[in-house]
């Protein structure tokens, strides 16, 4: 949880704040990775990890792209929603989703993490 939490957070800096589109990818990339990597360790029930792998990515990147568009609103912006996110990332933020949830995916299946 804490990984998508943070992942949310540095979308929203990246895509919003800095007005970027480099790097968003990576940064799904590894949020999902490492929120897989977490949730394997988990004590939790096993059967709901693979729910919550698929959900904690996909809900970091929304709430990544609806918090840079609130940004963007801010400013001074005008447009709607999806017109903003099309505007300016295209299918960047399916993308995003995808590249989280495989990530995740591959976290949940090759972890824990042990120190």
């Amino acid at each position: 949880m804490v990984a998508s939490v943070v992942t949310a957070i540095v979308l929203v800096v990246v895509g919003g704040v800095l007005g970027l589109t480099t790097g968003l990818l990576f940064v799904a990339g590894i949020g999902g990775a490492a929120t897989g990597l977490l949730l394997a360790g988990s004590t939790g029930p096993r059967s709901c990890l693979p729910i919550l792998a698929v959900a904690l990515p996909l809900g970091a990147v929304a709430v990544g792209a609806v918090g840079g568009w609130l940004v963007a609103v801010g400013e001074g912006g005008t447009l709607g929603l999806v017109d903003y996110l099309w505007a300016t990332t295209g299918l960047l933020v399916p993308a995003e989703a995808a590249i989280g949830v495989l990530a995740a995916a591959w976290g949940l299946r090759a972890g824990p993490i042990t120190a």
